[in-house]
């Protein structure tokens, strides 16, 4: 899923939205367009302890937001 997330912010950042639909949105560059977002429930010396994920905080898990 991480790979995925990743991924999908790589190919959004590199064409500025152009996987957007016609709709006046675009997918969502937090969450890559998932609607979810791993769930960071601790960090230690760069490490992170993730618990599952939870609803993007920016789309509200509609995985695209109006574009800019």
């Amino acid at each position: 899923m991480l790979k995925l997330l990743i991924l999908g912010v790589l190919l959004f950042s590199l064409c500025g939205g152009c996987y957007s639909s016609g709709s006046g949105e675009q997918y969502c560059p937090k969450c890559g367009g998932t609607g979810e977002i791993e769930q960071v429930v601790g960090q230690r010396l760069r490490i992170k302890t993730f618990d599952g994920m939870e609803t993007c905080p920016l789309c509200k898990g509609k995985g695209k937001v109006p574009k800019l």
